[in-house]
C-alpha cells in the first residue's frame, strides 16, 4: 500500500483525500466507496495526500487529530448506511516516510451491483455510482457502456460462483480482488522495453485457447473491451498492467508497455485470443535484494558460482496467482469452451537463488537454479481454470520451487500466504 501513497496521481481505482476529520469528508468517502464497489477489483481511498497542482499529489500525511477520527467500525457503518446491498471495506493505517495515512480498501460487489439507498449532501437515493474511465472521478452511471460493464461483472461473478459450486470448490468468503494504480508513462519506447526484457532475466506468460481461430475476436477494438476488465489488481499493481499512455493497435493485436521504477512490462493480446506477456523480475528493482538474500543463508555459494539475482518465494507465488486469476477471467470474458493453455517461463535464471526476503520468516537454505530456462505449461479444461485458479497457481509455484532444489515446501503455508493476497490482508 505504500506504493499507492507514493504514486502521486489518482487513477480509476485510486482516490486521494487531504488530511481531514472523517466527518468533514464523510459524504465524499461514502460516494467513492459505492462507486468503487461497482468496479472490477474495487479500489482504494488514501487519506493524507494533498493535491499540489492539477493532477499532481503530494503525500503530506495526516495530523494526529484527524487520524483519531478514522474508526474502522464507524467508517464501515457509515458506508453501509447508504449501500444496498452491503459494501465490503477495510481500513488500514499506513506509515510511509515517517508520515501516517489511512487507506480505505473497497472490494468489488459479491453478487449484485451496489445502489445508493439513502439521500445525502452528495448522494442520491436510487443512484448507481461508478468510476469514470475518462478521468479519475466518481460519477453516476450515465451511459449504456458503463451500465453494461457493471452488469457483465455481475454475470462473471455469478458464473464463477456456479462453476465453483459445480466443481465442489468452496467459494472464498472474502472477495478476491482489490484495486491498483496505473504506472507513470514510460520514457522508453515499446521496442526498447521489449528487447531489453528479452536480453535480461524475465518472466514470459502465454495464455491461449487450445483451438486456434485467427478471428476469434472479430473486431480489433473488441480486444481492449475484453482485456481491460480482466486485469487483476490484488496488491497495488495490475496484471497485466494496462497503461493509459503507452498502448498500440497492430495488424491483429493490441499492446501496452511500461517502465516504472526499474520494473518493465510488455504484452500483446491477439484477435486469436492469445495473450503474451513479458516482464522483469520485480526483485531486480528492489534495493539490496540479493545482498539481503545472501545474508540469510548459512552456507556460502560455491566458488565461481556467485548468484547474480534472487527470486522471492512470496513474490513468485503472488505473481503466479495473479496470472492464473487473469487466465480465468480471460476465459470467461471470451466465453471459451473446451481447453486453454497456460504457459509460464522464467528465462535466464541459472544465476538466481530462491529466497524469502521477509525477515520475520526463517530461511537458511541455499537454493539455486540448475537450469537457465524453466518452462511450466499446462493444457487445462476451461472449467478447471475458472473454478480453481488459486489451486492451479499453487501447483505452478511448487513446480518452480522444486526446480530451485527446494524439495519440501509446505503447501499449507503457501496456501495461507495466497489467501492473504486474495483477501487483501497483506499487512
Amino acid at each position: 500500500m505504500i506504493e499507492l501513497v507514493r504514486l502521486g496521481r489518482e487513477e480509476r481505482v485510486l482516490e486521494y483525500k487531504r488530511s481531514s476529520p472523517f466527518a468533514e469528508i464523510r459524504q465524499k468517502i461514502i460516494r467513492t466507496a459505492l462507486a468503487m464497489a461497482n468496479c472490477r477489483d474495487g479500489g482504494t481511498i488514501v487519506v493524507g495526500v494533498c493535491e499540489q497542482s492539477a493532477g499532481r499529489f503530494i503525500p503530506e500525511g495526516m495530523t494526529s487529530a484527524d487520524l483519531a477520527t478514522y474508526d474502522p467500525d464507524q467508517i464501515q457503518e457509515a458506508i453501509n448506511q447508504h449501500a444496498d446491498p452491503y459494501v465490503r471495506s477495510e481500513v488500514h493505517r499506513i506509515l510511509a516516510d515517517g508520515k501516517e495515512f489511512v487507506a480505505i480498501v473497497v472490494h468489488e460487489f459479491d453478487e449484485v451491483p451496489v445502489i445508493c439507498k439513502k439521500d445525502g449532501s452528495q448522494l442520491r437515493r436510487g443512484a448507481v455510482y461508478t468510476r469514470s474511465y475518462q478521468k479519475p472521478e466518481t460519477c453516476e452511471v450515465r451511459s449504456q457502456t458503463e451500465m453494461r460493464e457493471i452488469l457483465e461483472l455481475a454475470v462473471d461473478n455469478a458464473r464463477r460462483w456456479c462453476q465453483n459450486r459445480a466443481g465442489g470448490i468452496r467459494r472464498p468468503e472474502v472477495p478476491e480482488t482489490v484495486g491498483g494504480p496505473l504506472a507513470v508513462p514510460s520514457v522508453a519506447s515499446a521496442e526498447q522495453i521489449r528487447e531489453g526484457l528479452k536480453q535480461s532475466p524475465h518472466w514470459k506468460v502465454i495464455v491461449r485457447p487450445r483451438t486456434f481461430d485467427a478471428q476469434l475476436i472479430p473486431e480489433l477494438p473488441d480486444c481492449w473491451k475484453i482485456i481491460e476488465p480482466c486485469a487483476v489488481s490484488l496488491r497495488g499493481w495490475d496484471f497485466p498492467h494496462i497503461d493509459r499512455s503507452n498502448r498500440a493497435n497492430g495488424n491483429d493485436w493490441i499492446a501496452s508497455w511500461c517502465d516504472f521504477m526499474g520494473h518493465g512490462e510488455y504484452w500483446r493480446f491477439f484477435q486469436s485470443g492469445q495473450f503474451v506477456h513479458l516482464s522483469s523480475f520485480r526483485e531486480d528493482a528492489w534495493p539490496n535484494a540479493l545482498q539481503t538474500a545472501l545474508g540469510r543463508v548459512l552456507e556460502k555459494p560455491p566458488i565461481g558460482e556467485e548468484p547474480a539475482g534472487c527470486v522471492d518465494v512470496v513474490e513468485a507465488l503472488f505473481r503466479l496467482t495473479e496470472v492464473h486469476e487473469f487466465a480465468a477471467r480471460l476465459c470467461q470474458r471470451m466465453a471459451l469452451e473446451g481447453e486453454a493453455e497456460i504457459t509460464v517461463v522464467w528465462e535466464q535464471v541459472r544465476s538466481r537463488i530462491l529466497t524469502v526476503l521477509e525477515f520475520s520468516r526463517a530461511w537458511w537454505g541455499y537454493y539455486p537454479s540448475a537450469e537457465d530456462r524453466l518452462e511450466y505449461s499446462r493444457e487445462l479444461p476451461v472449467t478447471s481454470i475458472v473454478g480453481n485458479s488459486a489451486g492451479l497457481a499453487l501447483d505452478a509455484a511448487l513446480w518452480f520451487f522444486h526446480r530451485f532444489q527446494w524439495n519440501d515446501p509446505n503447501r499449507t503455508v503457501l496456501q495461507n500466504d495466497q489467501q492473504k493476497l486474495l483477501t487483501r490482508n497483506l499487512r
